[in-house]
């Protein structure tokens, strides 16, 4: 099952540890948190379902990128572009794990196309999701909603594993995952970052 089969689904409303009303609410509150004064520009970069972006909507002037449009088809009212437009932000949003779900080898020259788009003195908030490996067969198991969920992390190689969500009685789905070194790459991009507390 695809990421976006997994968010049509419902399965990706259990994805995180804890209620997914609570998960989206954290995510409008960071954004929200980091966003420059007044009505920025705004790119939210792997918007995902386009729930927190869609409850954004006139606090943020917000453009919505992903690989799926499943955003544009769940909210409509957002404005949805399947690829970054050729123009400079305010604000650019990639939270979660989306720095993680670019190849490692990647990672470098997404951050620089990213500040790219970027308007002198924009703001860059960033989420580094995965940036440790887990142990091969670990798993891990909660429950909320009456669902039981159980995590388990698998083929996990020098460069990637994957992350096998299953909600007992609604399906399962696999998410790949690549390392990002932190320390690094706050090293590297130190003048851009933003750093928040």
């Amino acid at each position: 099952m695809s990421y976006a089969d997994a968010i049509e689904s419902g399965i990706y409303k259990y994805i995180w540890s804890m209620p997914f009303e609570d998960h989206l609410a954290s995510h409008k509150l960071r954004i929200l948190r980091a966003a420059p004064a007044g009505t920025p520009d705004t790119l939210s970069v792997g918007c995902g379902d386009g729930g927190a972006e869609a409850a954004l909507v006139g606090k943020l002037q917000i453009t919505c990128q992903d690989t799926h449009d499943l955003a544009k088809r769940l909210h409509p009212e957002l404005t949805f572009v399947e690829k970054i437009p050729d123009k400079k932000f305010d604000y650019i949003v990639a939270i979660g794990a989306v720095l993680t779900s670019v190849p490692t080898e990647e990672q470098d020259a997404f951050l620089e196309k990213l500040f790219s788009h970027l308007k002198p003195g924009g703001t860059l908030l960033l989420g580094l999701g995965y940036y440790s490996f887990p142990l091969e067969g670990d798993v891990r198991e909660y429950r909320f909603e009456n669902k039981t969920v159980l995590e388990t992390y698998h083929n996990v190689t020098d460069y990637s594993f994957d992350v096998t969500t299953k909600v007992l009685g609604l399906g399962e789905c696999t998410l790949r995952y690549y390392p990002c070194d932190v320390k690094a790459k706050l090293a590297k991009f130190a003048g851009p970052f933003r750093i928040l507390h």
